[in-house]
């Protein structure tokens, strides 16, 4: 009988300890970048120098070929995998006598590009105007 009402009364102490599993903490919002200002050119030189280096900074941050470059377009192949992505760059003349070097990227069909579209534009952006200095 003391057996019995030891091992209940030990139930009921370690019963107590336990505490149930609880769930995973929520992972923070991750706020969706803001993309920096395009480069522009001025002069035919620096236009030169920023429209090479777009070639370079389309291909280096997607990881893939160029599939057209013109004087005014540029395209990457399309991503073929995910990890990967697809980059379109244009230069716009603008009202003032510049141009504007804008990239867009694409990132392989059906993954989520909500972050890492601006943070590749970012990139393109920085790199881009380095080359014009």
């Amino acid at each position: 009988m003391n057996r019995m009402i030891f091992g209940i009364a030990a139930l009921a102490v370690l019963g107590g300890c336990a505490t149930p599993t609880s769930a995973p903490a929520p992972q923070p919002v991750r706020e969706i970048p803001q993309t920096t200002e395009a480069p522009k050119c001025k002069d035919k030189i620096e236009c030169q120098r920023m429209w090479i280096s777009a070639q370079e900074s389309a291909e280096q941050l997607t990881g893939m070929r160029l599939r057209m470059a013109t004087d005014t377009r540029l395209e990457t192949f399309a991503p073929t995998r995910f990890g990967r992505m697809g980059a379109v760059v244009l230069m716009y003349p603008m009202d003032d006598g510049t141009f504007e070097l804008r990239a867009d990227f694409e990132c392989y069909r059906g993954s989520d590009c909500t972050y890492l579209r601006p943070l590749a534009i970012n990139a393109f952006n920085a790199r881009v105007k380095l080359a014009g200095r």
